[in-house]
């Protein structure tokens, strides 16, 4: 009697129905702010001054030309981006978006699964294992059009060109089919930087692993996807945004370390080092032939993607395609028939935990957001005041709504000031003066007011790992005119800035000299 061995398909669907209806609803609960409120407007998106709303798909069009040659070349995805920011809206996105990461989830599944399916059935604990790493992956990001379509959407077209690239299908491609898989590739190259680098040098080593015995279809889409790669990685706009940068402090390579850890490599890592362990360890062939090689592809896109977050000193959202590709090998690890149910537990665990904690840091900056915008409206001087404790969770979003938030007011009344968004104890008239001074307003955070007629230099000093290793870093000067240092007000007979130090491996101190007179 032959046993029917594969999973029901309502559990098979449902985590992953479960993640994309959570995705939709965050994406209607989530207020647009930021790049997502910039895409509303004409590029080039970081002139203050630059006040033309778009209207049509013209204007969208017309906007990424001009885009592609001022911020980035991303040019295929932020017509996307652009379109629902400006013309479609929320709700419409929210239900586009839940889709794209339902079809995320199936593709991944159809990427990971073996072609003999005899021998190698994915497990129920694949099904929990894969949505929930991705879902881990990707709620690093805001879900909104600026973020999910540059990422999620990206990723899912990824997935198909992987899918095709390790398709054993031994029948010929006919030329025409051949260049509309070179077309293909094109596409996919030119969406994202951040994949399209690192595959593309991944596919350089694994053609030479493979002595470029290359199948025609891989050829076709190798090259493609070469070609996508130069198009959007040469962008003249590439250059210009990268010229407007501050150049960022350099790193010892304990910090780079040290970031890695903070920002979760160490523990992909660290958990797919302990997979192969468990697998070596059994001495049980795990994975096919197809899937090796895949594997193998994944491995030298982290790799390469480590390597230039590495070399540029960053490990913003730049590193999060170099998760996504741990994540898929993680989860061809995981379908190994005796994986257990206690690494799944623990997974869907830690989804479970950044799915509340998205929530509740939401609704905060959902409420910081819209008190933020009302005041504004409301004030003649263009002077917003919040409560320093908030102000301090959202220090990032304090940035952005200095050109966001006059933006989008200045439609409707052009003369209104320049926002200044300043912590609620800043009321009190003796922080007017003219004065040098700094308060600290928290562990680790500091506000500092400098005189411009009398100013005194600030510098931040750093102990790496307290009580430990106490091994002082470079001393940093305050700069008042940048923003790596939040300037509330830079109006009138003083600077005011803050810094605050979120990183737990460091002790930060504040230091003030003042301006010596002969």
């Amino acid at each position: 009697m032959r046993t029917n061995n594969n999973p029901n398909k309502l559990l098979i669907a449902l985590p992953s129905l479960v993640y994309a209806v959570v995705a939709i609803a965050i994406g209607v609960f989530t207020v647009w702010t930021n790049d997502t409120v910039a895409y509303q407007y004409f590029s080039p998106v970081f002139d203050e001054s630059h006040t033309r709303a778009i209207n049509s798909l013209a204007d969208v069009w017309n906007s990424q030309l001009d885009h592609y040659m001022t911020t980035n070349g991303r040019f295929i995805v932020h017509l996307f981006v652009q379109s629902f920011c400006a013309l479609f809206g929320k709700i419409p996105f929210a239900i586009c978006n839940g889709f794209f990461w339902l079809l995320l989830f199936i593709l991944c599944f159809k990427l990971i699964r073996p072609l003999s399916h005899t021998s190698y059935l994915i497990p129920h604990t694949s099904y929990l294992i894969t949505p929930s790493l991705l879902w881990i992956v990707f709620l690093q990001l805001p879900i909104d059009p600026a973020f999910q379509i540059n990422y999620i959407w990206v990723a899912t077209a990824i997935c198909s060109w992987l899918i095709l690239y390790f398709n054993e299908n031994r029948r010929t491609d006919s030329i025409v089919k051949l260049l509309w898989f070179g077309l293909f590739g094109v596409i996919c190259g030119s969406l994202h930087e951040g994949f399209s680098i690192p595959i593309s040098g991944a596919i350089c080593v694994y053609a030479l692993i493979k002595r470029f015995r290359l199948t025609p279809r891989q050829f076709y889409l190798s090259i493609g996807f070469g070609i996508g790669t130069l198009v959007v990685a040469l962008a003249p706009g590439n250059f210009v945004r990268l010229s407007l940068l501050t150049p960022a402090e350099p790193s010892s390579f304990a910090m780079s370390v040290l970031h890695f850890i903070e920002n979760g490599a160490m523990l992909w890592g660290l958990l797919l080092l302990l997979l192969i362990v468990r697998f070596c360890t059994r001495k049980e062939q795990f994975i096919d032939k197809r899937l090796r090689k895949l594997t193998l592809l994944l491995s030298l896109s982290a790799a390469v993607s480590f390597a230039v977050c590495l070399k540029i000193g960053n490990l913003g959202r730049i590193i999060i395609p170099a998760y996504f590709f741990l994540a898929l090998i993680i989860s061809i690890m995981a379908e190994h028939r005796k994986i257990g149910w206690a690494l799944p537990a623990c997974i869907v665990a830690i989804s479970v935990w950044m799915t509340c904690d998205k929530i509740i840091k939401q609704k905060d900056l959902n409420e910081f957001s819209l008190e933020v915008a009302e005041q504004y409206h409301n004030s003649e001087s263009g002077i917003v005041y919040d409560d320093q404790q908030r102000m301090l969770r959202n220090l990032k979003e304090v940035i952005s709504y200095k050109w966001v938030h006059t933006k989008r007011e200045r439609l409707e009344n052009p003369g209104k000031p320049f926002i200044t968004i300043r912590p609620d104890w800043m009321r009190d008239p003796k922080f007017e003066k003219d004065t040098n001074l700094f308060v600290q307003v928290a562990p680790q955070a500091w506000v500092l007011m400098q005189s411009k007629t009398h100013p005194a230099d600030f510098y931040i000093d750093k102990v790496l790992l307290p009580g430990i290793l106490d091994k002082s870093m470079a001393e940093r000067k305050v700069e008042f005119i940048n923003n790596p240092d939040i300037v509330f007000d830079t109006i009138g007979p003083r600077r005011v800035a803050i810094y605050t130090n979120t990183r737990p491996y460091i002790q930060s101190s504040i230091r003030m000299e003042p301006t010596t007179t002969n």
